[in-house]
């Protein structure tokens, strides 16, 4: 068989797969090349090894640059190869890089490693690669390596577990940052649940964590900080290495707090500031997980994005500030949760921590400054604030009486001390009077709150829960969409069956549980069978059967709340395509109608509040749950709970399937706070259906005219 041969059969796909698995397998996409060639691949290159055609390597030579076009996208399997067969067929060692690494080809380093991974002992390898990498340089010989883990994140790469695992321990030479973000993210990727099972690898996850150790720098135990609040699963290990590090680097209080919340060189104005050769890049954190960047050169010329010209030396710098966006976003996103996660577990700080890290730090502060604060003194006078700074106005560092904090009429609030208790505003906890300042405060300043503060859904006992005494049936007999639920249920913390175990001979029990302030809930739920894609809801208990009076309405509050969300994302009734043949076509029928619960209020009542605003006022009316939308082709009714649309006068249901990439005017509406995709739902299609002449669905359009 001659190399042209190879290179055909490579390009041509595989078909004759029969056993399920394998045509799942065929089916994927690895790095835009289907695995179906990449597995042809390896059984043509395993054939040339069996036979030992050394003579290939000659047409393999001339024919290198053809094959590396290949290797490009599958590196890890085409190397595996080529490394066996040249090794075993020549026994050639010293010549393996002139063979392989034609000079100067972009591959070439990164060919070595793989040769030195694949083509070498254990015992060798450590020592082959500390030699190599001293020849090509320690920058070059890193990067190599963080670009095979990245590969690590493909599912068909864990039959090179070992590989991996001994490839990590090469890393703890290396005290740079793509290597922590490396190490991050091979154990983020590998603590990721799979289905059916657990976790992907706790092999290659705790190898990330063996190397972290290993290193050891304070940059190490700010990885180990960022792996531990984000880890899906436990890892004795972890929290043994960081009491161990922390020791061994004696690391203060204060030291700990900054690897734990790192402010990655940003001021407390949100800044930070760059310098890179004659080029000065100035980046600001912004509303909407958004990054301001602005290059000036020594002329003062700016620029919105790194120039080609004049910046070639820092290639490898610009790569780090661009990803360390993505880092710093998910830290950001990080704080905003455990802000929000203080109402369940009952935090407060005194007046200058709070003030110190909730407000003054970059990344919580992010947050921390567009919520609604609540400050007690020793003898119970009680205060609400928001911190604000003015155009032009400077942050005290100290604080202490410094504070832009001003109440919900704009007035600053007096100077407070060390005595004063801060924990975060909820409006259940806070008169009437003052929900509705702080609301139009909000709305005042065009705060958007990283998450609903000021207009967050209250729920309060009703009149049956009060004749049930011992649990509610508020959100009793609703058809969810079951994995979904599972999914959302777990991220908000809730304690539910794992998908997998659906999977098995056994069904879970039907409830799923959580705790708020030291308090249990149970929210029942019926399953189903095992192949069934939907549940029913049941009843919600408290602290056991507990008469609800006792509840405290905090709780009581939060956890109905999220049992509302459960319900109104998961429900049947919300899906836009639902039809009468797909079954509980009356349940489905009734949601896309029914009454409004308190969420959907909240979303009414934003609705009059910025309906005024808009460019489609004068065609748009609210009335009871309905938003009517006056069209050129239509009238037409979208219910604000479910988002459903229906014309006017037949009452018929319009179809319209969210297209989240396609851009709508609706995108640039003020919303008080992030999160609500309904109420963005909403508001686009309202936009979409005053303009009804324009719509270029056809499937939209048909149903409009028939």
């Amino acid at each position: 068989m001659q190399i042209n041969s190879i290179v055909e059969e490579i390009k041509r796909p595989r078909k004759d797969y029969e056993e399920p698995a394998k045509d799942y397998i065929a089916n994927l996409k690895l790095n835009g090349v289907r695995v179906a060639e990449v597995l042809k691949l390896n059984d043509i290159l395993d054939e040339a090894r069996n036979n030992r055609l050394a003579d290939l390597f000659e047409d393999y030579l001339r024919n290198y640059d053809t094959l590396l076009e290949f290797m490009s996208y599958t590196e890890v399997c085409v190397e595996i190869m080529l490394g066996d067969i040249y090794l075993e067929s020549t026994g050639r060692k010293d010549k393996s890089w002139r063979f392989r690494n034609p000079k100067d080809h972009p591959l070439s380093i990164l060919a070595e490693f793989y040769y030195l991974v694949f083509g070498t002992t254990d015992q060798e390898f450590e020592k082959d690669f500390k030699r190599w990498s001293e020849r090509v340089g320690s920058k070059k010989a890193m990067m190599a390596v963080v670009k095979f883990l990245k590969n690590g994140k493909n599912d068909i790469f864990l039959d090179f577990k070992n590989y991996y695992l001994k490839i990590l321990k090469t890393l703890v030479i290396f005290d740079e940052e793509p290597v922590y973000r490396a190490l991050e993210q091979m154990h983020k990727e590998n603590d990721r649940k799979m289905i059916p099972g657990g976790a992907r690898s706790i092999a290659l996850a705790n190898a990330a964590i063996n190397a972290l150790e290993k290193i050891g720098t304070k940059r190490a135990v700010q990885s180990l900080f960022r792996i531990q609040r984000s880890a899906r699963y436990q890892y004795p290990r972890l929290d043994k290495v960081l009491k161990i590090l922390t020791y061994e680097l004696k690391l203060s209080d204060a030291e700990l707090e900054e690897l734990k919340a790192p402010t990655y060189d940003f001021d407390e104005s949100l800044s930070r500031v760059e310098q890179l050769g004659d080029f000065t890049v100035y980046m600001n954190l912004a509303p909407g997980y958004k990054m301001n960047r602005r290059i000036v050169d020594e002329n003062g010329k700016e620029y919105s994005d790194f120039p080609k010209t004049g910046l070639a030396e820092f290639k490898d710098e610009i790569k780090e500030l661009k990803g360390l966006e993505k880092i710093i976003w998910d830290d950001a996103r990080k704080h905003r949760d455990e802000f929000e996660k203080t109402y369940r577990i009952g935090i407060t700080w005194s007046y200058p921590d709070w003030l110190r890290n909730c407000i003054l730090h970059p990344l919580k502060g992010y947050s921390g400054r567009r919520l609604i604060w609540e400050f007690t003194d020793p003898v119970g006078r009680r205060l609400t604030g928001m911190f604000s700074i003015q155009s032009g106005e400077e942050i005290a560092s100290d604080g202490l009486g410094y504070g832009k904090i001003h109440d919900a009429t704009g007035n600053l609030l007096p100077i407070m001390d060390q005595e004063w208790i801060v924990k975060l505003w909820h409006p259940v906890e806070a008169p009437f009077v003052e929900q509705q300042a702080w609301k139009d405060r909000v709305m005042q300043l065009q705060v958007v709150q990283p998450f609903k503060q000021a207009f967050r859904e209250m729920y309060s006992l009703t009149t049956p829960e009060l004749e049930t005494s011992n649990y509610s049936n508020r959100f009793a007999a609703h058809i969810l969409y079951k994995h979904q639920f599972l999914r959302i249920a777990a991220q908000k913390g809730w304690s539910v069956p794992s998908v997998s175990s659906f999977y098995g001979d056994n069904l879970p029990q039907g409830l799923c549980s959580n705790h708020i302030l030291g308090h249990s809930i149970q929210f029942n739920v019926e399953y189903g069978v095992m192949d069934s894609t939907n549940m029913v809801t049941d009843r919600i208990i408290f602290d056991q059967n507990a008469d609800l009076t006792s509840i405290p309405p905090l709780v009581f509050s939060e956890a109905m709340r999220d049992i509302d969300m459960f319900v109104s994302v998961c429900s049947i009734g919300v899906d836009p395509t639902w039809t009468p043949d797909r079954g509980n076509y009356a349940y489905w029928s009734h949601y896309t109608t029914s009454e409004l619960g308190n969420s959907s209020v909240i979303r009414k009542e934003i609705l009059d509040r910025i309906l005024p605003g808009l460019s489609i006022k004068n065609k748009c009316l609210i009335e009871d749950r309905w938003l009517y939308v006056k069209g050129s082709l239509s009238t037409y009714k979208i219910h604000i709970g479910s988002g459903s649309v229906h014309m006017e006068p037949s009452g018929k249901h319009l179809c319209i399937v969210p297209q989240p990439a396609k851009k709508s005017e609706s995108d640039s509406v003020y919303l008080p706070f992030e999160g609500d995709t309904m109420l963005s739902l909403i508001l686009s299609k309202a936009f979409l259906l005053v303009n009804d002449t324009k719509i270029t669905d056809k499937t939209i359009l048909s149903q409009i005219k028939n």
